[in-house]
């Protein structure tokens, strides 16, 4: 598949990341980028760099599923899907260096995967 039909394919629900910033000072500042237009804009991810961390959201996706799963049929057993995949969250967001909301957005997808019903904090 070329790059293009990749950034092409990104669902619309898939978040994307505004750019943060730093300037010194003790005053409130505003990161902002001059556009192609010449007007201002804040920096946000290019489609390249959005496609490819939806690439990897991807793949964590059906890992968790897989992994929620092998769970259910061993060690959690004993809990509920919605309570198995919770459990995925953090774990995303900790040693995967998910943001948030790509935490959430994988998390749902394992959901859809498996037709398992969200977790209730989502």
């Amino acid at each position: 598949m070329s790059e293009q039909s990749e950034r092409e394919n990104v669902p619309a629900d898939f978040p994307g990341a505004q750019i943060l910033g730093a300037v010194s000072g003790a005053a409130p500042k505003l990161l902002l980028v001059r556009t192609a237009s010449g007007g201002l804009a804040t920096p946000t991810q290019s489609s390249e760099e959005r496609a490819n961390r939806w690439r990897k959201c991807e793949v964590l996706a059906g890992k968790v599923a897989r992994a929620a799963m092998r769970s259910k049929a061993e060690k959690c057993s004993h809990m509920s899907e919605e309570a198995i995949l919770a459990l995925y969250l953090p774990i995303m967001q900790t040693k995967f260096n998910a943001r948030y909301d790509e935490s959430v957005w994988i998390v749902r997808k394992a959901a859809s995967i498996l037709s398992w019903p969200l977790p209730k904090s989502m």
